[in-house]
């Protein structure tokens, strides 16, 4: 994954705010976020987590590190006559995503249609009003890309000995149950 520098940010913000990034990075995948996190060279670089532009204004250039989510897929899981469970990407459009279930005929995200952002940060921004629907219709699994983006979100806001904490447990749990192993 490249390391941009000096990225342009107008492209990437609601607003068009004409600002710059000394760093930037588009996440594709989880692991190329750890990697990142784990990076001595951007250890104590601040850093913001970029997804839809829709509730981020910048002021001025950021001297630290843009993380662009671009995290995508959606997938059906598990389907049945009552129930569907789907994977999407944390980079994935929300709207983009209701739209897609309702093409699949999985109805009850149709009143969450036309809100701004991504699946990722759904919990966090608009939609959060909405915990009580999302609680029933989505089972979050522990991947390398969730566990890389709530890790990433926990330091972006500061929150340090809970990101230290999730990504111990999470390297105990992948040595214990490494990929391809029962």
């Amino acid at each position: 994954m490249p390391i941009v520098q000096n990225m342009a940010l107008q492209p990437f913000n609601t607003f068009g705010v004409a600002a710059r990034a000394r760093y930037f990075a588009s996440i594709h995948r989880g692991d190329e976020l750890l990697s990142l996190l784990d990076d001595p060279a951007f250890v104590a670089t601040p850093m913001v987590i970029l997804g839809g532009g829709s509730n981020l204004l910048f002021t001025r250039d950021f001297d630290g590190l843009v993380l662009k989510n671009d995290i995508r897929g959606l997938q059906v899981l598990k389907e049945d006559r009552q129930s569907a469970l789907v994977r999407a990407g944390a980079g994935e459009d929300w709207d983009a995503f209701v739209r897609w279930t309702l093409n699949h005929r999985f109805y009850g995200l149709e009143n969450l249609a036309l809100i701004p952002g991504l699946v990722g940060a759904s919990p966090v921004q608009n939609i959060g009003d909405f915990d009580r629907a999302l609680t029933v219709l989505a089972q979050f699994e522990a991947t390398p890309d969730t566990i890389g983006m709530t890790i990433a979100c926990l330091e972006a806001l500061g929150r340090e000995p809970e990101a230290q904490e999730l990504r111990q447990q999470w390297a105990a749990a992948s040595r214990a149950n490494p990929p391809g192993g029962n």
